[in-house]
């Protein structure tokens, strides 16, 4: 039996736009159930969107009679109903859904339906543009502010000022929970040995223990790599480190290698990250470009102490020739029988 619209509620430019200025996809979907109760007083419908896969989740019910449940997976089966009572929730030429209507409808009623669908999967799609762009643009201004910040580290001649501050940078890029940095005695000099400069929230006793799983030197298997976000294994190790010294807690670590114009300065692990999966080639772009600033940070701290070091070797030379010229005695000694010269 054919159902009986009551007066469309979008039938207005202003019932349409409602769900144009709406902020959240919970809002939206509240909105376009109010519309449909109103429309179809008592039809069992139910709303089905895509999830990330091909998958389908109902998003909400209506009518006592609809056999569907909110948030259940469902399928072509879950609910078999005829073509023209299956209505597509489509943007463009992408379909987003379905809107399952439990009666016959007459020709009008699926075309009004079929026009606020329009609207509503136009709406859905700019939510989720409008979320992504947002997120898109905290996670720039973060990374920039933190870019920034090491810019003005060039300024501060403290080094273990300096390589705090850059561990704490590093850090909150990808909100990870600990963080390494270690730095080779001499920067530039591969073969000068790593040593843990500083740590954050995880004890130094505790890096110390690590080891590599060919029972090496860690982190020094992983300087020549390039920078990316490791997983734990199945075998419990996780970037090169041992599984029987790899703490359970451990997820993730981001290797960070800290080098610019082949210049190696150290390296900068950040453990269990917190960042978006979609994200992470972007995000591991960006901690590149913070550890290119962090190496030539520290390879000029470097330069510095080897000048300072120069000046103040020169230095003791001319105190040490003053010395000795004043040692000199400025006329030879009177004897008949040699004379002195110097």
């Amino acid at each position: 039996m054919a159902c009986t619209p009551a007066q469309s509620p979008w039938s207005t430019a202003a019932g349409v736009a409602a769900l144009h200025a709406l902020r959240s996809q919970d809002e939206l979907e509240r909105e376009f159930a109010g519309m449909l109760a109103v429309f179809l007083p008592d039809v069992p419908i139910a709303l089905c969107l895509a999830e990330h896969d091909t998958r389908q989740v109902v998003r909400f019910t209506l009518g006592a009679d609809c056999p569907l449940t909110p948030l259940a997976e469902v399928d072509a089966d879950s609910w078999p109903l005829p073509a023209e009572q299956r209505l597509p929730v489509r943007y463009y030429e992408h379909l987003l859904g379905e809107l399952l209507v439990g009666v016959s409808i007459d020709a009008a009623t699926r075309g009004a339906l079929e026009d606020i669908l329009v609207h509503f999967g136009t709406a859905l799609v700019n939510l989720a543009l409008n979320s992504e762009a947002r997120k898109a643009t905290d996670d720039y201004c973060a990374t920039l502010q933190a870019l920034e910040e090491g810019i003005v580290l060039f300024q501060e001649e403290d080094p273990e000022a300096v390589m705090a501050r850059l561990l704490a940078l590093a850090s909150s890029m990808v909100n990870a929970t600990a963080g390494a940095l270690y730095v080779f005695d001499e920067i530039g000099q591969r073969d000068s040995g790593l040593s843990l400069q500083q740590a954050l929230g995880m004890p130094e006793a505790l890096l110390a223990s690590f080891t590599a799983a060919d029972g090496s030197a860690w982190p020094d298997c992983l300087v020549d790599g390039p920078a990316g976000i490791v997983e734990r294994d199945r075998d419990g190790g996780i970037a090169g480190l041992a599984p029987d010294c790899t703490p359970a807690v451990l997820k993730e670590v981001v290797v960070l290698p800290l080098r610019y114009h082949g210049v190696q300065a150290g390296i900068c692990l950040l453990f269990n990250p917190k960042i978006d999966p979609d994200k992470t080639r972007e995000n591991v772009g960006r901690l590149q470009s913070f550890g290119q600033l962090a190496a030539a940070l520290l390879h000029r701290l470097h330069l510095e102490r080897l000048r300072e070091n120069s000046v103040s070797i020169q230095r003791e030379l001319q105190i040490a020739e003053t010395i000795q010229k004043r040692l000199v005695p400025s006329q030879g000694p009177s004897n008949d029988d040699y004379e002195f010269a110097w």
